[in-house]
């Protein structure tokens, strides 16, 4: 289960416009975000606050 978490936090942060505070469980993330690759960035996140508990903040650029 830690290799699937470490796994995705890996991705997230290394597509951008990503950071995350495994600490607090909290994904930080540019609100106006709209590219080729926010759909994986959107289910990756969905998939982190559903089994993981990690919560969402939107940073407004």
């Amino acid at each position: 289960m830690r290799k699937n978490v470490y796994s995705i936090i890996y991705r997230l942060r290394k597509s951008g416009g990503i950071k995350i505070d495994t600490r607090q469980r909290t994904i930080y993330y540019e609100y106006d975000n709209a590219d080729s690759e926010a759909q994986m960035r959107r289910q990756a996140t969905q998939r982190l606050c559903n089994e993981f508990g990690f919560v969402r903040q939107a940073e407004i650029v």
